[in-house]
């Protein structure tokens, strides 16, 4: 799984449209990442009532972990786990008017969907408060993406769609980040770090596996349709744009078609012995 980033940041093409697909298939998987908290957490309530009843034995580090907690939602502890989220229920329904009511809340107090009062329970507190999570959340990655200011990865134009991009100060400090190697002398030299020379195809493939940042391939597994003759021809033209915005930032000038020949300088070449030049000479 990962990003794919639209490189030249223009709405209405091809690859910004599977840029738009890759941020909307990371936003619809935030409903579960909510209700997965929510089960977690309520198994936990469950958990220690049952300690504070002496049905169970509480772990001698004080709390329960997740693995721990998640065994509490089989079938060995079906019928308990039903009376006290059953009672857990009626005391939240109670407390909220049937006007103040979600209106996804009536369907799922009927016998017909079939659901347990655990199920019953947490679909209840998804229609109370799962919109409030799921706005928080998304408010949150935009924050931290930098939705529409230098140096984002997200991006959303008025009344559009979000889509991953690759801005510019973004892209210029994953370059000197990936152009550093440790120095192989360690500790015996006063210099940890040094520059090396990067092919163009292997920063590509740092983006990939180390930020899951895609350029010229959709994400495995990621939601994507088959990559046909269309696909294919929009990661080109992203590929393209990409290499366009590298030679703008000045980390790139095409030597020849051939990828051992595309290659990334660092504008600041650090030797081993911590000399810097500008540029490799």
């Amino acid at each position: 799984m990962g990003l794919l980033v639209d490189a030249a940041g223009v709405p209405g093409t091809p690859v910004a449209a599977l840029a738009e697909h890759s941020a909307d298939i990371w936003l619809r998987r935030v409903p579960g990442f909510v209700r997965a908290g929510y089960v977690v957490r309520k198994l936990g309530e469950f958990a220690d009532h049952l300690a504070d009843a002496k049905e169970i034995t509480r772990p001698s580090r004080g709390f329960f972990t997740v693995a721990e907690l998640l065994q509490y939602a089989g079938e060995a502890y079906r019928d308990r786990r039903e009376q006290f989220f059953a009672s857990r229920m009626d005391t939240l329904l109670d407390e909220t008017p049937i006007d103040e009511q979600p209106e996804g809340v009536r369907p799922l107090l009927g016998a017909g969907m079939g659901l347990g009062a655990f199920e019953k329970y947490i679909e209840l507190i998804m229609a109370y408060r799962g919109k409030y999570h799921y706005d928080y959340i998304v408010e949150t990655i935009d924050s931290l993406l930098l939705k529409n200011r230098p140096g984002a990865v997200i991006t959303q134009p008025h009344r559009g769609r979000r889509r991953f991009v690759m801005d510019s100060a973004l892209l210029e400090v994953l370059v000197q980040i990936a152009l550093l190697r440790p120095n192989p002398r360690g500790t015996r030299s006063r210099f940890p770090y040094h520059t090396e020379l990067l092919r163009l195809d292997e920063f590509m493939d740092t983006l990939r596996t180390r930020y899951g940042l895609y350029v010229d391939r959709l994400p495995a597994d990621d939601g994507f349709p088959t990559s046909g003759f269309e696909e294919q021809a929009a990661l080109r033209s992203n590929a393209e744009a990409f290499t366009t915005r590298m030679r703008e930032i000045g980390f790139y000038s095409d030597l020849s078609d051939a990828y051992l020949t595309q290659v990334i300088t660092p504008r600041f070449a650090i030797s081993l012995d911590g000399a810097v030049t500008t540029g490799w000479r």
